[in-house]
């Protein structure tokens, strides 16, 4: 039930490998289905990551990442798209992942593509807590911070943060 739950969280991780070959004008959120084989490979394989993907509760934010620490260092994509504030996408940050206690993760992303005050900024950081409350029965719910900064590693300035009202992240 666990794994159906995590599969069914990540919905929205193919949406990474759409989003980075998708045109400059496209950003696509569209549902998928999270390879079983990749998941039990970033699972399995001994290396730091964070996996998301969802929408964020009041705002209506859609939200898809998959971020890891590989033996060159950080490395994944991550795509988020909001109603007041714009979409923006990119590569994660070479230079800058951090695991915080609490399964939480905070990375870094390059905007690469981005409209909105979003695409404004030329990284995002993100912050995500896997709080093991998976909607709708979860005691706790898994909750994301995006915040526009200046640079990979730079604390962010302007942002909005939501506990996920449909989806999860999973911090390993």
């Amino acid at each position: 039930m666990k794994k159906l739950a995590v599969l069914a969280g990540l919905a929205f991780a193919l949406a990474l490998v759409s989003a980075q070959v998708a045109s400059a004008e496209s950003f696509d959120l569209t549902p998928g289905v999270f390879p079983e084989e990749e998941f039990a490979a970033l699972s399995s394989n001994g290396q730091r990551f964070a996996v998301g993907g969802g929408t964020l509760a009041v705002r209506g934010t859609n939200f898809a990442f998959s971020a890891h620490l590989d033996p060159n260092g950080p490395a994944g994509y991550a795509v988020v798209k909001d109603p007041t504030d714009g979409e923006a996408q990119g590569h994660v940050c070479p230079a800058g992942m951090i695991f915080l206690p609490g399964s939480v993760a905070q990375f870094w992303i390059r905007v690469e593509k981005g409209t909105g005050t979003l695409g404004l900024f030329p990284f995002l950081q993100f912050t995500a807590a896997d709080n093991g409350g998976e909607p709708p029965t979860g005691v706790v719910a898994d909750s994301l911070v995006v915040q526009g900064a200046s640079a990979c590693t730079f604390p962010g300035t302007f942002g909005f943060g939501a506990p996920v009202d449909q989806g999860n992240i999973i911090v390993n």
